[in-house]
C-alpha cells in the first residue's frame, strides 16, 4: 500500500512523531544543506530509479516526503518532476510541481523525444499538421506527402495498365 500525497500532508505527519520520523529520513539522505545546487541522494530503497521511504508499514514515494517536509505543497493533480533528472534526487530546490504531460514531455522516454523533433527521417521541416479520427496529432513533411503520394499514383497507374494489357492478351 502507497501512502497517498493527501495523506502525507503535513496535518498527517502532525499525528506521527514527527522529529523521529525526520530523523530517520534525513538519515538516509546523503546532503549539504549549504549547498542546494548539489542532489541530495536517496541512500535507501529504490524502485524503478526512485527513493522509498517506509512509514508506519506503507511505502511513501522519498522525494514528495522531502518536499512536503519542506513545507511545501504538491497542488492536487500534479505530479513532481526532478529538474536535475536525478530519480534519487530529494533536493525540494529540484522539484517543480508539474502535469502529467508536461512531466512526460520533459523526460527522456520515446514520446518526448518524438515531440521535440522538427525534421523527418529525410531532413525535411515537418510542416502539416493531421488530426486524425482518434483525435491523435500527427506532424508530417508535405515534400514526402507529396512524394508519396505521387508514388502511390504511380504504383496504381503500373497496375491498371498491367491489368489492361493482360485483360487484351487474353481477348
Amino acid at each position: 500500500m502507497v501512502i497517498t500525497p493527501q495523506e502525507t500532508s503535513t496535518t498527517f505527519l502532525r499525528t506521527l512523531n514527527l522529529v523521529e520520523i525526520e530523523e530517520r529520513f534525513w538519515s538516509k539522505v546523503d546532503r549539504d544543506l549549504g549547498d542546494t545546487s548539489r542532489c541530495w541522494e536517496w541512500r535507501a530503497c529504490v524502485d524503478k530509479g526512485y527513493g522509498q521511504f517506509w512509514l508506519k508499514g506503507s511505502r511513501v514515494l522519498a522525494h514528495r516526503f522531502s518536499y512536503e517536509l519542506s513545507g511545501l505543497v504538491i497542488p492536487k493533480g500534479l505530479q513532481l518532476d526532478h529538474l536535475c533528472r536525478n530519480r534519487r534526487c530529494v533536493n525540494p530546490h529540484h522539484l517543480e510541481p508539474v502535469s502529467q504531460k508536461e512531466n512526460i514531455y520533459r523526460g527522456e522516454g520515446p514520446t518526448a523525444t518524438n515531440s521535440r523533433k522538427t525534421r523527418c527521417p529525410k531532413g525535411h521541416e515537418y510542416d502539416v499538421q493531421e488530426v486524425e479520427v482518434s483525435g491523435t496529432v500527427r506532424r508530417r513533411c508535405s515534400v514526402c506527402l507529396k512524394e508519396n503520394s505521387r508514388n502511390r499514383s504511380r504504383r496504381y497507374l503500373a497496375r491498371k495498365k498491367a491489368s489492361h494489357t493482360q485483360e487484351v492478351g487474353n481477348a
